[in-house]
């Protein structure tokens, strides 16, 4: 039998569960009103120092903004913020530097990209120098580290430390050993796009006439052919393009050519597969004409004279007998032959 009690204790723990989510419902609101109110603050707090990068940037005196009026803060309030200062974008940094001499001169091009696209982040020529220094790694980053802490005048001096870098890392190459390099590249089975590359890239101090016969000199055997046929543009710019053309052009071709179905074998000749003889293919097949037997007379008639050339052409093209030039049959079949062979 069921205790009568039981119901009201079971309507209590409900009763006391609802309360208790209640409670957690309002925290979470606490919560999230917070949050909003923190991240409202930080995008005002951010607007803020940007306003005042922008300031030292330009070689403006940075002021504070003075204090409204009680009854200015409700107009003001109620007016949109705007923001009419373009934002600079938001680059991933470069990756480190470990002193490889092949990447040196691109980790310093990207540096400067940030620099140049960023300069609120970036002051002063220190800050740029630090910044460099913070992204060199390895042996890179022993001796940049050892730069920093003497605090030498390049630590200053965005220029001359980059110098220095270049000074230390890069690998000078000289012009014949530039030249030797260029004047050997070839263009082999790569693209015209990735021979293109590395020609513009060697660092040869070559003027462009010179760089225009080194770059016709290393082409392929087939882009020169097509080049043959055709009126030599007057730049290299406009070599290269006409070259990456003509290049694109053969590997489609070549791509359609072996991506084409193979051609079915023919069989018999044109006026076989032409012909709409009544009796059927297989007939026509078997009635046509045999080599042996146009070229060769038949062992029972060796006295009759050979026909024409011409005669022989007549008899085909009309459909004639080989045998006796009549129409109406083919020499398989042929009376006159079957009466001769009697």
């Amino acid at each position: 039998m069921t205790d009568p009690a039981e119901p009201d204790s079971l309507r209590n723990a409900v009763a006391l569960q609802g309360a208790a989510i209640g409670r957690q419902e309002d925290i979470l609101q606490r919560v999230m009103e917070g949050l909003q109110s923190l991240s409202d603050h930080h995008d005002r707090t951010y607007q803020s120092l940007m306003e005042q990068f922008r300031g030292m940037s330009m070689g403006q005196p940075t002021t504070a903004a003075p204090a409204p009026d009680q009854g200015g803060l409700a107009a003001s309030a109620a007016l949109p913020v705007t923001n009419t200062a373009p934002r600079e974008p938001n680059l991933p940094p470069p990756e480190r530097y470990s002193g490889d001499p092949r990447t040196c001169r691109s980790f310093l091009s990207k540096c400067s990209l940030i620099f140049e696209l960023q300069p609120s982040l970036f002051q002063s020529e220190r800050s740029k120098v630090a910044y460099i220094v913070s992204l060199m790694s390895g042996r890179a980053g022993t001796w940049a580290t050892a730069v920093w802490e003497q605090q030498t005048p390049i630590c200053s001096n965005l220029a001359a430390f980059m110098a220095e870098i270049k000074k230390v890392f890069e690998s000078p190459v000289s012009g014949r050993e530039a030249a030797r390099k260029l004047l050997r590249l070839r263009q082999g089975s790569r693209s015209v796009s990735d021979y293109a590359v590395d020609t513009l890239a060697a660092d040869s101090s070559w003027n462009s006439d010179s760089l225009f016969d080194a770059f016709l000199n290393g082409l392929s055997d087939i882009i020169k052919d097509e080049l043959a046929a055709r009126e030599l543009p007057p730049d290299l710019d406009s070599l290269v393009n006409l070259s990456m053309r003509i290049d694109s052009r053969l590997r489609d071709r070549n791509r359609e050519r072996q991506s084409a179905p193979p051609n079915p074998p023919q069989t018999g000749s044109i006026w076989l597969s032409n012909q709409r003889d009544t009796r059927g293919s297989a007939e026509s097949f078997r009635n046509y004409p045999r080599p042996h037997e146009v070229d060769r007379p038949e062992p029972m008639d060796l006295g009759r004279a050979r026909i024409s050339p011409a005669e022989r052409e007549r008899r085909f093209s009309s459909r004639s007998c080989l045998y006796c030039g009549t129409s109406g049959h083919y020499i398989s079949t042929c009376p006159l032959k079957e009466q001769a062979h009697q």
